[in-house]
């Protein structure tokens, strides 16, 4: 044979081998794309994920850190044994809302009737200090990472797990964390303006109470789950009408202090020890305002503190409460000075010695009245910014939801103190 027919035997062979396997092919394409369909997820990124790849949905800005890690839970003793959280207000219906398509991207999340069941862990330091801005929504499989998308992306994640309402939510929740320990600090603060409403300015009484009364409409909106931009920006008035007051009653303070108390009397020095006396119990008073008007400043903070992002000026408010706290030593140095002064002028040829000192001692004893109270605010002040700095950082601790869904809806609510 020759070559030329053993080249044409070759192709010929070669050409139907290909119509075989074209025909072959042709025949079970259906069956395939069938199998595909049925194990196969296409997400709106186009990314293809296989179902029992998706292990969980991490919200933040890095997947090794997310400030919300949404998983299946398949422990059903797990959920048992949390207590059971009470779905009021807004909230359960946010919450329903904005996990309504994540079961779908989570497997073996069934237990039991057919309800799906979900863990919620919430890190509250990552929550607090962000605005949201640039967070991302992340698919996990065993490999890692499948999918992800910014939050004020168009397309991605954020069509299917609506990321921005889960990041809201859990911004409401963490703040809920803080209700009993600000209405505490509301209570104390009642308390001390009825101790000195006597003393207290018209204007300044209105102006502490009328902040205490805003504050207590902030404790009732959060607890009905809301951290309105309204509510945000009125704290703002707050600190600014409080710090004015503050800043006026320094002024007096240091005036009174430091004016000079003239000696009117021919005979004697009656009046003027009435005169000094009545000067150190207005200083007194003084004190006791601007202790009030401290501890009110640190719960507006505080209550700042509860909404997302903005650290440094958080911190900005933080450092500049600090100072108003060191400015009471201040004036205790002024108080000091001026009984300096005040007492060389207690004397008279027309007084016996006794009663001189009798006198001096009256004086002595409301100057170091006032005393008391600067240090005494100084310290209540001082403990009040530290504690609300310590359960900040304590109620930032991760916090696990156990979220019941059924037929779409939200249906039980359970957490734990941390993630566990």
């Amino acid at each position: 044979m020759s070559f030329a027919t053993v080249f044409i035997v070759v192709v010929l062979v070669t050409v139907l081998a290909a119509i075989l396997l074209l025909k072959h092919r042709r025949s079970s394409a259906p069956a395939l794309t069938q199998s595909v369909q049925a194990t196969v997820a296409v997400t709106p990124m186009g990314v293809a994920l296989t179902r029992d790849e998706v292990h969980e949905v991490l919200i933040g800005e890095d997947p090794c850190r997310p400030a919300i890690r949404i998983s299946a839970l398949t422990d059903e003793d797990r959920f048992g044994r949390a207590r059971q959280v009470p779905m009021q207000g807004s909230l359960a219906g946010r919450l329903n809302a904005a996990l309504q398509a994540v079961p779908a991207l989570l497997t073996k999340n069934e237990l039991g009737d057919g309800s799906k069941f979900m863990e919620v862990v919430i890190n509250g330091d990552l929550v607090r200090s962000s605005t949201g801005e640039g967070f991302r929504a992340f698919t996990m499989g065993e490999k890692g990472i499948k999918e992800h998308a910014v939050l004020h992306e168009a397309g991605g994640l954020s069509n299917v797990v609506n990321a921005a309402a889960v990041w809201q939510v859990a911004s409401v929740v963490v703040a809920q964390k803080h209700l009993a320990d600000i209405s505490a600090k509301l209570d104390t603060i009642v308390k001390g303006v009825e101790k000195i409403q006597a003393f207290l300015a018209d204007a300044r009484h209105a102006l502490i109470v009328g902040t205490h009364r805003y504050l207590q409409q902030a404790v009732e909106a959060i607890q009905s789950g809301e951290l309105s931009p309204a509510l945000r920006l009125q704290l703002e008035s707050c600190e600014r009408d409080l710090l004015t007051t503050e800043e006026h009653m320094v002024k007096e303070f240091r005036s009174r202090a430091t004016e000079d108390v003239a000696h009117k009397e021919t005979v004697g020095t009656e009046q003027l020890t009435d005169d000094l006396v009545k000067r150190y119990q207005h200083l007194e008073s003084l004190a006791k305002e601007l202790e009030l008007c401290i501890k009110t400043r640190v719960l507006a903070w505080y209550v700042l503190s509860l909404f997302p992002g903005e650290p440094q000026l958080k911190l900005a408010r933080q450092a500049d409460i600090q100072r108003s706290i060191a400015e009471l030593d201040r004036l205790n140095v002024i108080r000091a000075g001026a009984l300096e002064n005040d007492l060389p002028k207690v004397k008279s040829t027309f007084n016996r010695q006794k009663t001189l000192d009798e006198r001096k001692e009256r004086i002595s004893g409301q100057a170091k009245a006032v005393a008391l109270t600067l240090d005494t605010g100084r310290n209540a002040c001082s403990t009040e910014v530290t504690q609300s700095a310590n359960l900040l950082i304590t109620h930032d601790k991760p916090m696990t939801l156990f979220v019941e869904l059924n037929n779409g809806k939200l249906v039980a609510l359970r957490s734990l103190a941390q993630a566990a």
